[in-house]
């Protein structure tokens, strides 16, 4: 026969097994062995320390699963363990600095299966996290642990599933390696069943055929759930105020992002209420954001960063997008870096699409207060092929309900230096200043045909008279062999000059101005046809189109001037007019 105090001491062992931690047994606990079985035990305690960090597991119903063969012949073996409704309690105010590794206990393997049920997680008394579920499972004849999960994540639920070589070494200066696969689900979807058993293994970052990813983008594209999860694998370390990954790799879709990841807590508070800072200050100020967009109040949305401040990073990677039937990308280098509230970011590319050499660094401005954020942004671009930047933008969102939208065509060259401030999106643009200079050549334009409209003024076609109405541009597409100007902004008025476009047998010359903060657009040129009838000068114009844009930059409005023919049609630079007060 085999006594309570044995049942009870199996019970302990194994719990420490997984935890690390002491199972303790309250007053008045009971044992009971039910049919099939299974022994259950209520109002139990686990507790522990790790790296400074003390905490306990309130387990208000604690189930065992026995082994039938060991248990015949006088042995022991739990298969599963299951606690119901645990309440994980942490108290880190006494943690270790960040630069001490967190050392785990040397305890015997972990062996078959835990299940965690509706946990709550509790920092100094106040519940943090609620309905928390997990499933570890144990792989025979090794360290690693499999799990699965769903984390809550407000009226949504993070699904995890995971491979862990050493859990105990992550926890250690030596870390372990991981595999990670995340996927964002409702909350709905949760029935109240227990998470999934544990697979054996979960696909590599790298395992992905052009099959699968052929169908992954299709799910993507028409919008369909399940498009398949995030995954991320690396050596993972963690103390309790910083947390590393490094030669890590991560997969959405079809795109691989590898490098280094490290995030430290540098406030004086517990590391967790530093965490929930920084959560709910993202989570406010997207849905301050969002409201504010949707209001129409853009101009009044905060440029506070404050609530990043408990949290530095550093990040250094490179990504490769060849999915598909996508032209192939790669971004050489990706680097983050924060430093409370200041940010630092660098990304160089290369690929099918172009080259691209940009920075930007924000950070609170030396003159403002404490809420003025100041921005600097500065870089290049190199044959970047707009075409193929549009199609392959357009691959990540739904596709049109009717046809597919016509995209402009051309090699770019571009560099941009800008720099701002202020402590709304509003006052960002009201001190927004720098320059923007871009030259396209070998392109066309969408939504107008401007040689068959030059043609029908030509021949003498009227407008704006009491039998014709407005000018209005045939449709189709004009192509161009140049396309250049420079925007010099300052305060906030952004300054069109140098802008022309020449094609085979016509130029524009255009300057204007806009005022960013209110979207107000002023802006004269002159579109000239030159003649092809056969005999004639091609150099010699054939009719000069003066013409007028204003209204919003969201929706300008085109007004055609008195169209001169033929001698008169030399065309001249236009400056930038004055806009009237």
């Amino acid at each position: 026969m085999i006594s309570h105090q044995q049942l009870q001491s199996a019970l302990a062992e194994y719990a420490e097994d997984w935890t690390r931690g002491e199972l303790h047994l309250l007053q008045d606990v009971e044992v009971t062995l039910n049919r099939g079985l299974k022994m259950t035990m209520a109002n139990s305690v686990i507790t522990g320390s790790t790296g400074g960090v003390a905490w306990r597991i309130e387990v208000a119903s604690l189930s065992a699963s026995l082994r039938t063969w060991p248990l015949l012949r006088g042995r022991i073996e739990i298969a599963q363990l299951v606690l119901d409704r645990p309440r994980i309690v942490i108290d880190d105010r006494d943690a270790a600095p960040p630069d001490l590794p967190l050392m785990a206990r040397e305890l015997a393997t972990p062996v078959g299966e835990v299940i965690v049920t509706n946990a709550s997680v509790a920092h100094q008394g106040t519940d943090e996290i609620r309905g928390l579920d997990l499933r570890l499972a144990a792989v025979p004849d090794s360290s690693s642990v499999l799990l699965t999960g769903a984390l809550p994540a407000g009226e949504r639920q993070i699904r995890i599933k995971a491979r862990i070589d050493d859990p105990a070494a992550v926890f250690s200066e030596r870390g372990s390696k991981a595999r990670l696969a995340l996927r964002g689900a409702n909350a709905a979807e949760n029935d109240g069943s227990l998470p999934p058993r544990p697979q054996p293994d979960i696909s590599p970052v790298e395992g992905k055929s052009e099959v699968m990813r052929a169908l992954r983008q299709v799910a993507m594209v028409t919008g369909l759930p399940g498009a398949g999860p995030v995954t991320l694998e690396g050596r993972f370390t963690a103390a309790p105020r910083s947390f590393e990954v490094a030669d890590a790799s991560m997969s959405v879709g079809g795109i691989l992002v590898a490098g280094d990841l490290a995030a430290t807590l540098t406030g004086e508070e517990p590391p967790l209420a530093q965490l929930n800072r920084v959560a709910r200050g993202a989570q406010s100020a997207w849905r301050d954001t969002a409201v504010a967009i949707g209001s129409g109040a853009w101009r009044e949305i905060s440029t506070s960063i404050d609530w990043l401040a408990p949290l530095d990073i550093e990040m250094s990677a490179h990504l490769r997008d060849d999915g598909f039937g996508k032209p192939e990308i790669e971004v050489t280098r990706i680097r983050l870096e924060t430093r409370g509230t200041d940010v630092h970011f660098d990304i160089s590319s290369a690929g099918d699409l172009g080259r691209i050499e940009a920075g930007m660094t924000l950070g609170p401005h030396p003159r403002g207060g404490a809420d003025t954020l100041r921005i600097a942004t500065k870089g290049r671009l190199e044959e970047v092929d707009v075409g193929d930047v549009g199609r392959y933008i357009l691959t990540f969102v739904p596709p049109p309900l009717a046809s597919p939208p016509q995209l402009p065509e051309g090699m770019l060259q571009s560099e941009f230096e800008l720099t701002a401030h202020g402590e709304t999106l509003g006052g960002m643009l009201a001190t927004l200043e720098g320059t923007v200079e871009a030259e396209a050549r070998d392109g066309s334009l969408v939504g107008a045909d401007l040689i068959l409209t030059l043609e029908a003024v030509a021949q003498g076609r009227d407008f704006m008279t009491e039998q014709d109405g407005p000018l209005v541009p045939a449709a189709g597409r004009t192509m161009f062999d140049t396309l250049e100007g420079r925007i010099h902004v300052d305060a906030g008025r952004a300054r069109l000059t140098g802008a022309r476009i020449i094609g085979e047998r016509y130029a524009i010359n255009i300057g204007g101005e806009a005022d960013l903060l209110i979207g107000e657009l002023w802006a004269e040129g002159k579109a000239t046809l030159y003649s092809d009838a056969p005999g004639s000068d091609a150099s010699v114009p054939s009719v000069g189109l003066p013409f007028g844009l204003g209204g919003t930059l969201a929706a300008p409005v085109f007004a055609a001037g008195v169209p001169m023919r033929e001698a008169e049609a030399e065309v001249e630079p236009t400056a930038a007019p004055a806009p009237s007060e």
